[in-house]
C-alpha cells in the first residue's frame, strides 16, 4: 500500500515538474519575442516586429504588452485598419491607457480624421504623465492645426505633350480606320477642390480645365470646364456614402460641343480589411451642339444610365488590383446611336519605395447599338444595319516624384475597336 501511494507520489511530482518546464519554455519564448520585437520596432524595422510580437501572441494570446507593441508596429507600418483594431482592444483591457489613446490617436492622424484624433491625443495628454509624450502630442495637435488649414483645399497643374496616332475627325468623336491623322498636342491641366464642411458631413467643391493645342490640327483642339459637388458620409465604421454632381462643358475649336449634367450616388463596403467594395449608380443628362465640324453632332443628345462595381483587392500594401464591371445604357435621339454597353475594368497599382509608381490598366467594352446605321459606301449603294463595337483599352501610367510639389509622369495607351461596319473600325496609340 505505501508503494503504491509512493508511486502515485513520483507521478503526480513528474507531471508538476513537467508542467512547470512547459510554462518556462512558453514564458521564455514569449519574453525573447518581446524583446527582439522591442529591438526590431526601434530600429525600424516593423515587418520582422510585427512576426515576433505576432509569435509573442501565440506564446500567451491575451498578453496586453504584445498587443500593444503589436499595435505600434503595424501603426508604423502603415496598416492603419489592423492597428486600430488591436489599440481598440488593448484599451478595452485597461492597459497603459496613456500610451495607448496616444497610438490610437496617431493612426487616426495618419488617416486624416483629426477629428477623432484630437480626442484620442486629448484623452492621452490628460492620463499621461511622461514629458516627452505630452510634447509629442502638443507637436501633433499643432500640425493638425495648421494641416487642418493646408488641407481644406487642394490644387493639381500638369503639364504635357501628347503624340497622337489618330485624332478623332467625325462627328461621333471616333477616329476612322481609313483616315489616319496623327499629330502632336501640348495638354494642360488644372484641378482644385475646397473643403466646404469636414465632419460629419464632408463636402467639398471642385473645378477642373483641360486644354489641347494641337501642332498641326488646331480647329479640333478641345477646352473642357467641369464643375463638381461632391459630399461623403460614413454612418457607420464600415460604410460611406457618397454623392457626385459634376456640370460639364466642352469646346472643340471655338464651337461649343457638348454640355452635360451628371448625378452620382455610391456606396463604398470595407466588407475584407483594406479591400473596399464600391457599388455606384450614375445618371448623365448629355446635350450635343452642332458645329461646324459636327453638322449632326445634336443626334446624340440624350441621357446615360450607369450601374456598376468596383472591387478594390490589396495584395501587397504597396500592390493592389482594381476590377469592375458597369453595364450602361445610352439613349439618344437618333436611334442609331442608343445603345446598350457592358464594361469591364482591371488595373494594378504598384508602389516601389514611395520613389516610382506604376499603374496598369485594361478595359473591355462591348456595345450592342439598338437602331440600324446608314451609310454610302465608295460606290454609292445605301447600306443599313445594327451596330455592334467591341472596345479594347491598354494603358500604363509610370509616376516618379521629384520633389513634393513635382513628378513626372510617362504613360501610353493603345485602343482597338472592333466593329461590324468597316468605317467603324479603328486602332490609335497615345503617347
Amino acid at each position: 500500500m505505501l508503494k503504491q501511494i509512493y508511486i502515485s507520489l513520483i507521478v503526480i511530482f513528474a507531471l508538476i515538474s513537467c508542467s512547470s518546464i512547459v510554462f518556462a519554455d512558453f514564458e521564455a519564448e514569449y519574453e525573447i519575442n518581446i524583446a527582439k520585437g522591442v529591438s526590431k520596432l526601434n530600429s525600424k524595422d516593423y515587418g520582422d516586429a510585427i512576426e515576433l510580437f505576432n509569435a509573442a501572441l501565440k506564446a500567451s494570446p491575451d498578453d496586453s504588452k504584445a498587443m500593444l507593441m503589436l499595435g505600434i508596429s503595424l501603426s508604423r507600418k502603415g496598416r492603419l485598419n489592423e492597428a486600430e483594431d488591436v489599440l481598440k482592444k488593448v484599451l478595452n483591457k485597461q492597459y497603459e491607457t496613456a500610451r495607448t489613446n496616444y497610438e490610437l490617436g496617431v493612426v487616426k492622424y495618419k488617416e486624416g480624421d483629426y477629428a477623432s484624433a484630437k480626442e484620442y491625443f486629448g484623452q492621452a495628454e490628460r492620463l499621461s504623465g511622461d514629458a516627452s509624450l505630452n510634447t509629442s502630442i502638443k507637436s501633433f495637435m499643432t500640425d493638425m492645426e495648421g494641416g487642418a488649414k493646408r488641407k481644406r483645399y487642394h490644387l493639381d497643374a500638369t503639364l504635357g505633350l501628347q503624340y497622337d496616332s489618330n485624332v478623332p475627325l467625325d462627328s461621333k468623336n471616333e477616329p476612322r480606320q481609313w483616315k489616319h491623322y496623327s499629330d502632336m498636342r501640348t495638354i494642360f491641366y488644372l484641378k482644385g477642390n475646397y473643403a466646404i464642411i469636414e465632419s460629419p458631413l464632408r463636402l467639398t467643391a471642385g473645378y477642373s480645365f483641360y486644354q489641347s493645342l494641337h501642332l498641326r490640327l488646331s480647329s479640333l483642339n478641345v477646352q473642357n470646364h467641369n464643375f463638381e459637388l461632391k459630399g461623403e458620409y460614413s454612418p457607420v465604421n464600415k460604410v460611406t456614402f457618397e454623392g457626385k454632381y459634376n456640370f460639364d462643358y466642352t469646346y472643340l475649336g471655338s464651337d461649343a460641343y457638348s454640355r452635360m449634367h451628371t448625378l452620382s450616388p455610391s456606396v463604398r463596403l470595407m466588407l475584407i480589411k483594406n479591400m473596399p467594395t464600391k457599388l455606384v449608380y450614375s445618371y448623365s443628362k448629355r446635350g450635343f451642339f452642332d458645329t461646324k465640324k459636327t453638322s449632326d453632332n445634336n443626334d446624340r443628345s440624350g441621357n446615360m444610365n450607369s450601374y456598376g462595381i468596383e472591387q478594390k483587392i490589396s495584395l501587397l500594401e504597396s500592390l493592389y488590383f482594381t476590377l469592375g464591371y458597369y453595364h450602361e445604357k445610352n439613349n439618344t435621339q437618333e436611334p442609331g446611336d442608343s445603345f446598350r454597353g457592358n464594361k469591364y475594368i482591371c488595373s494594378v497599382n504598384y508602389e516601389y519605395a514611395k520613389k516610382l509608381t506604376v499603374k496598369g490598366r485594361f478595359e473591355y467594352y462591348d456595345r450592342d447599338y439598338l437602331g440600324e446605321t446608314e451609310w454610302e459606301d465608295p460606290i454609292f449603294t445605301i447600306n443599313r444595319k445594327t451596330r455592334h463595337d467591341i472596345t479594347r483599352t491598354y494603358g500604363v501610367t509610370a509616376t516618379m516624384p521629384i520633389s513634393p510639389l513635382l513628378s513626372v509622369s510617362l504613360d501610353q495607351t493603345f485602343i482597338n475597336n472592333s466593329s461590324n461596319i468597316y468605317f467603324a473600325d479603328y486602332t490609335r496609340s497615345i503617347t
